[in-house]
């Protein structure tokens, strides 16, 4: 390429990049925040709800063979460094 060409080349990028970052700057924070804020009114509808149920399913799954949980403890051979 010539050197007309790649400077050419190097205005159009730059000024196609200043004219995305003025729209987009005009308040980033208020735009995340807004984002967010949105975002964690869909998810902490049912959050507490959805999290106990889950500890609860998992305590359940985990309490059934307790015993032989247990038992298997006690009889595995404890081997210390």
């Amino acid at each position: 390429m010539s050197g007309a060409n790649e400077r050419g080349a190097h205005r159009a990028a730059r000024v196609l990049a200043t004219g995305a970052l003025e729209e987009f700057t005009a308040d980033p924070l208020l735009a995340i925040y807004k984002r967010a804020a949105a975002d964690s009114e869909a998810f902490t509808a049912n959050l507490r709800q959805v999290s106990y149920n889950r500890a609860a399913g998992a305590l359940e799954v985990f309490a059934t063979d307790s015993a032989v949980t247990y038992k298997h403890l006690a009889t595995t051979p404890k081997f210390y460094l």
